[in-house]
């Protein structure tokens, strides 16, 4: 998707760095913006679209860096004399693919880089600092970086914008969002060749999207966009690695295919659930739709086994505000296989057979996860598809009912 279709994306993210700009001179405690997506998803369109909207008399832009092919001694001093030379109040660095420098070597290029400028530029006041990448969280090492900044998703286009698109490009807008998800990537393909089939379409993502994998990593990749939240005990059982001859080597084989994962900025550790996450959910039901695509038997069968796991680690009342959105997403998309069942029935009537074993529950942990789908709003999405919107909410209802319960009874 080029920055050049005359159609009004990300809105909301050039009014956040506008306003931030606006309070800039006024101590402002926000003078880093970090905006990450993974690939394909619209950095550098988004600095141009950025760009374009801060070409005002009384603003300074200076460049539109891309570290990724900028030597960075030349960087470095070029946007220090551009700030010197300006005589503009306000100033605007544009830093296009900032987590390539964690790549280089051991990563120390990115700490000297901000170190040599970053810091150096957030001490002054006139200077807002705009970055993207594909990590969701940058680790910056000196505190006062760390305190100046805020981390933004670059998220997909919604079904309005993607409609805009398709009446610009005279496509058809329902097939253009549901096969795209509204991913700028997926939709430039579609531009270029709107009658790709479903299966070309598929395989297309899975090579894109997973291109700089080794093929084992890039199994354990397509295979944990079935898991919305995974660790290694989940992945023994639905991605079994063989050749590992003890327990310790096993656990190291995961752990390492899991790390490129996350330097790849595809996953990356959620607190709140206790496990990995794709962390952007668009990528990951791209991935998952099209592993169906291409191998639905071993879809069916990774489905199975986290079913299968998850529902046994729910009986664990303590862990259930972890579990049960997994189990509950796995079980559906396993029943949705099934012909003639009933999915959001079949679900609902598992949780009414386990709510007596739930005694001490955290519920109000288990409610939060329930209704923002373990913290990701795309998959309380998809359980509303898998289940239905009305069996969701009696879902919700017979997890209100044992939290009013538990509470009488204390």
């Amino acid at each position: 998707m080029s920055e050049k279709q005359n159609i009004e994306v990300w809105g909301e993210l050039i009014k956040l760095c506008l306003d931030v700009l606006a309070r800039l001179t006024q101590t402002a405690e926000i003078r880093l913006l970090d905006f990450w997506t993974y690939r394909g998803g619209g950095k550098t369109t988004f600095l141009h679209r950025l760009k374009a909207a801060l070409d005002r008399p009384d603003v300074a832009v200076i460049g539109l860096w891309d570290v990724a092919v900028s030597e960075m001694e030349y960087l470095i001093r070029e946007i220090l004399q551009a700030l010197e030379i300006s005589p503009l109040q306000k100033k605007v660095v544009l830093l296009d693919n900032i987590d390539h420098l964690l790549r280089i070597g051991n990563g120390e290029s990115f700490f000297e880089f901000e170190r040599r400028l970053i810091l150096p530029l957030l001490e002054r006041n006139d200077v807002l600092i705009v970055t993207t990448g594909k990590l969701s969280l940058l680790p910056w090492g000196e505190y006062d970086v760390r305190i100046c900044r805020e981390s933004h998703l670059i998220r997909a286009l919604n079904q309005q914008e993607v409609i805009q698109l398709a009446e610009l490009w005279s496509l058809d807008a329902q097939r253009l969002f549901e096969l795209s998800l509204g991913y700028p990537q997926v939709l430039s393909w579609l531009q270029q060749e709107p009658h790709l089939s479903v299966k070309i379409l598929a395989q297309r993502i899975t090579d894109y999207f997973l291109a700089d994998f080794s093929p084992a990593e890039r199994e354990l990749a397509a295979a944990t966009a079935l898991l919305p939240a995974f660790d290694v005990a989940v992945l023994r059982k639905v991605l079994p690695l063989a050749g590992q001859e003890t327990e310790e080597s096993l656990y190291a084989a995961y752990i390492d295919h899991i790390r490129s994962l996350l330097a790849a900025g595809l996953a990356a550790w959620n607190m709140n659930v206790g496990a990995y996450c794709m962390m952007n959910s668009t990528v990951r039901r791209l991935l998952a739709r099209s592993f169906q695509v291409l191998y639905p038997e071993r879809f069916k069968e990774i489905h199975k086994a986290a079913t299968d796991y998850y529902q046994s680690e729910a009986r664990y009342a303590g862990y259930l505000h972890r579990t049960l959105v997994s189990a509950l997403y796995h079980t559906a998309c396993v029943q949705s296989t099934q012909a003639g069942t009933d999915v959001g029935e079949f679900c609902k009537r598992w949780v009414e057979d386990h709510i007596p074993g739930w005694d001490g529950a955290d519920w109000k942990a288990v409610l939060r996860a329930w209704e923002n789908g373990a913290g990701d709003i795309a998959l309380r999405e998809e359980l509303e598809v898998l289940l239905g919107i009305e069996v969701v909410a009696e879902i919700t209802q017979l997890l209100t009912q044992a939290q009013h319960t538990m509470e009488v009874a204390q």
